[in-house]
């Protein structure tokens, strides 16, 4: 048994310095990482108000949370940077989603800091097309709704309430499969008799 000690002890180390690497903030110098700590890097629950913002657009209008109230939508928070986020944009590109009419929201945070702002040019042409894009070039927007990892998404109900959340390519895309079902589901009982 005394034989297993230092390897025990050395495992012991070895966990602490590992936990210390993962609780340490880490990117670069005035990233969103750097402005929240890791401790705090969680969704906001089902059934919290979403936040108040108010963002440009990227090519096209801006846009503020109350222009999404009073029917259900989706925040999708990404940068231009991130290959997990533009193949989460080209995979929804390649579902053949129905219209969102306006519901399905990009919000491009910093991608290196509060300094690199995205352009028109770094965003797919066909998603400028086809949803709102919007510029969070402070990051403040990103860090109400903790989208310090990307992509990360919010599903917002008619009153703008949080009613799910997603982080990763694949939970997004379901999330925005959902909703897509949704908006498919309200326009079908419209046109019933």
């Amino acid at each position: 048994m005394a034989a297993h000690r230092p390897s025990l002890l050395a495992g012991s180390l070895l966990a602490l310095a590992l936990t210390g690497a993962l609780t340490a903030v880490d990117g670069p110098p005035g990233s969103l990482l750097n402005r929240l700590p890791r401790s705090q890097w969680q969704q906001l629950p089902r059934g919290t108000p979403a936040p108040d913002f108010q963002l440009a657009g990227i090519a096209g209008p801006g846009l503020e949370l109350s222009d999404l109230k009073g029917r259900s939508s989706a925040l999708v928070f990404v940068t231009t940077t991130c290959q997990y986020c533009n193949e989460l944009k080209a995979n929804l590109l390649d579902a053949g989603l129905p219209d969102l009419g306006g519901r399905l929201v990009f919000i491009h945070g910093p991608d290196d800091g509060p300094s690199a702002e995205p352009h028109e040019d770094s965003v797919d042409a066909r998603v400028r097309d086809l949803y709102p894009v919007l510029q969070d070039a402070t990051g403040e927007a990103s860090l109400a709704y903790y989208a310090v990892s990307v992509p990360t998404a919010y599903r917002l109900d008619a009153e703008g309430t949080v009613v799910a959340a997603a982080r990763g390519v694949g939970p997004v895309r379901e999330l925005v499969e959902e909703l897509a079902e949704d908006v498919s589901s309200d326009e079908r009982c419209r046109s019933c008799p």
